[in-house]
């Protein structure tokens, strides 16, 4: 798993350094080096019969807790989502951890643009850079980022905040007992 991050991130640094944008919203940064994040732990979604997806967790070496910058959050989907199902999703997770703020709607419209709908196998990355500011990444590629600190710590919060709605994936991601 080591192996494949270390080419993950090598071929993101190598996309992002040919990148470009237009719009001032969405930007594109580098990943760090391969030697700055390890991996914390894995966590498999199942809803009643069905797979959602597998998720990892990186971060800096034996900082594997949610305040942990950078962090790299990487899910594999294992069915067909919408990608306007997922931008609903996350909208349910905020509501139910009790997180709402006047950002949030503006967040979930950033997202809808940004998302595509996913296929088994495709992958949704979120690197995290040490400010906070969060960067979208499609199958290796990037998609964009919104650099509000406060929507990287509410939208990694839905997996890693002591108030998640699933502590158990928590508790996997986190390398936790």
């Amino acid at each position: 798993m080591k192996i494949f991050f270390h080419a993950v991130l090598l071929v993101m640094s190598l996309l992002l350094s040919s990148a470009t944008q237009s719009s001032s919203d969405i930007t594109h940064s580098a990943l760090p080096s391969q030697s700055d994040l390890h991996h914390c732990g894995s966590a498999r979604l199942k809803v009643l019969f069905w797979e959602v997806y597998q998720s990892h967790l990186f971060t800096p070496a034996n900082t594997c807790n949610d305040a942990a910058r950078p962090l790299y959050l990487e899910i594999e989907y294992l069915r067909d989502i919408k990608g306007s199902a997922l931008v609903e999703q996350t909208g349910k997770e905020w509501r139910e951890q009790g997180l709402e703020s006047p950002e949030q709607g503006r967040w979930l419209e950033q997202l809808d643009a940004l998302w595509p709908d996913v296929a088994s196998g495709d992958r949704i990355g979120l690197y995290l850079d040490r400010r906070g500011e969060a960067t979208f990444y499609f199958n290796d590629k990037p998609l964009g980022r919104i650099s509000e600190p406060s929507f990287g710590r509410d939208f990694v919060g839905i997996w890693l905040a002591e108030n998640t709605t699933r502590p158990a994936l928590r508790r996997q991601l986190l390398g936790l007992p």
